[in-house]
């Protein structure tokens, strides 16, 4: 019960926060096979279109080795309206608003059961 009023809570803070969120799609990578006759590799992708998200950047505690403070970004999306299941999502990708792709550099988790947090760097 009280995961759900976090998740609620987020999702709630999602939907009265304005000019801050935008709406992306999450182009998740499912797998990809050799075809023999065309010598080429074919890949399937799950979509989720549509989905409200901010971008962000990462405080000093968060930043690392792997973070490129000039080309990354942290985006938050609410888990209660992303239905994708996810994994490491590594070779996933978000498309912005201007048709901009983000690499998923890494699956950073699911806060609380409650906000998906990805560590994203610019295509």
């Amino acid at each position: 019960m009280f995961k759900e009023l976090i998740v609620n809570a987020v999702q709630d803070a999602f939907d009265v926060i304005g000019d801050l969120k935008t709406t992306v799609n999450y182009v998740q990578f499912s797998s990809g096979a050799y075809d023999i006759d065309t010598a080429s590799i074919t890949y399937d992708h799950n979509y989720q279109v549509g989905i409200g998200a901010v971008f962000t950047g990462f405080s000093d505690e968060e930043k690392d080795d792997e973070v490129q403070v000039l080309f990354d970004r942290k985006v938050l999306i609410p888990a209660k309206t992303f239905e994708l299941v996810l994994d490491q999502a590594t070779e996933d990708s978000i498309i912005d608003p201007d048709g901009r792709e983000w690499n998923v550099v890494r699956y950073l988790g699911v806060t609380g059961g409650s906000l998906h947090k990805f560590h994203v760097r610019a295509a």
